[in-house]
């Protein structure tokens, strides 16, 4: 008997993925399920729904039919999500590699080729809805050829699209007179945002896995950012649409009243472009250690730099911000803070009860912004 083919359908999820969700519960039932009746899972890559079920289906070794694009590179999503070769085998469309128009039509084929069909959070008029209102529709060819397995389904919940929609965060103007240690501030800052995508040296399955023991909590929040640098001593560099194609760790001199003006929402992102919770290095330590303050300059002037320092280069202005308001220092390569004493070293957190966590972990010097407020509620929410 020929094995049957089986797909997990979820709509559009939230970009912060909570192991508490209910789709996820959900979508793990239902692989489990599917197991069960030994049936290959049609999955994908490239969105966070198909990519938690191609990493659940690797970590109870269920096989899987990966549609991607031709030409993506298959033994690195292999290593990606520590995939067992003779559990996977790859479908190649004819699509471009890069951008969302291929997303349609590979939705549209794993359909088509599945027995078995599985929904689990499906959006009301969305796409997935309209392949499943086929199954229903009269004389329909499509139902003849599949089975709907419909006891997963969990309503789809449009809330937590909006789980990301900007929090209240600390406002400067709340900070009480007991901040004198930023007047004479000899730091140089590297603050930490939530992510979306693995961290540096992570690979993908590691990610997924970390959402399933998430829980309420999110696994790549700010302060899990700050947590992961103290762990492992290092800030990786990134390469974040520089004109020069070096990667580098980015400091700021402000301090963090100063900083806090920096810590916008940024819509394009889906988060804030900084948040409350960093590294500060002693300004003079880091600068006998390589770290530079950026060049700013016109645009029309980068080909005149010396190469060297060309990775030090930013404008002056960018569409909407000065970026000369973000007095930013650079470091080129990783940042190694096992190269600095802990006098040299200053954590800076949200909360009290943060501070708390980050001490059990590191015998480091930490500050909690909350301790500067007169009304602590101002930034716990």
């Amino acid at each position: 008997m020929q094995t049957k083919r089986a797909v997990i359908l979820n709509s559009r999820a939230s970009k912060i993925i909570l192991g508490a969700d209910p789709w996820i519960r959900a979508v793990m039932a239902a692989i489990d399920h599917a197991n069960y009746n030994e049936q290959i899972i049609l999955t994908s890559i490239g969105l966070s729904t198909w990519e938690f079920i191609l990493n659940y289906s690797r970590r109870i070794g269920v096989r899987c039919a990966i549609y991607i694009p031709q030409g993506v590179n298959e033994n690195n999503i292999i290593k990606q999500f520590k995939l067992e070769e003779s559990l996977v085998s790859f479908v190649k469309l004819d699509v471009p590699q890069k951008g969302k128009s291929w997303w349609r039509i590979r939705d549209r084929k794993i359909f088509e080729d599945a027995d078995v069909i599985y929904p689990i959070s499906i959006r009301p008029n969305g796409n997935f809805e309209g392949f499943l209102k086929e199954l229903e529709a009269e004389n329909s060819t499509l139902s003849k050829t599949k089975e709907l397995v419909d006891i997963y389904r969990v309503t789809y919940d449009e809330s937590l699209i909006e789980r990301v929609e900007k929090p209240k965060l600390v406002n400067a103007k709340d900070l009480t007179k007991k901040t004198k240690i930023f007047e004479s501030w000899n730091y140089l800052t590297h603050w930490t945002h939530t992510t979306y995508e693995p961290w540096c040296n992570e690979t993908k399955a590691e990610f997924y896995d970390s959402i399933i023991s998430s829980d309420k909590y999110y696994s790549h929040s700010a302060f899990n950012s700050l947590c992961r640098i103290n762990d492992s001593q290092k800030i990786c560099a990134t390469q974040e649409k520089t004109r020069s194609k070096t990667k580098f760790v980015s400091f700021t001199e402000l301090n963090p009243i100063e900083s806090i003006e920096l810590m916008h929402w940024r819509k394009g992102l889906v988060r804030f472009y900084l948040e409350p919770y960093g590294i500060a290095i002693n300004r003079d330590k880091a600068f006998e250690s390589a770290v530079k303050p950026v060049i700013y300059t016109d645009t029309e002037n980068y080909d005149n730099l010396p190469k060297h320092i060309t990775p030090l280069f930013q404008p002056i202005k960018g569409k909407r911000y000065y970026w000369t308001d973000e007095r930013e220092w650079r470091f080129i390569s990783d940042f190694n803070l096992n190269n600095f004493d802990n006098d040299s070293i200053l954590i800076i957190v949200r909360h009290d009860s943060e501070k708390t966590k980050i001490k059990k972990r590191v015998n480091l010097q930490v500050i909690a912004l909350e301790s500067f407020l007169e009304d602590k509620d101002e930034i716990c929410s």
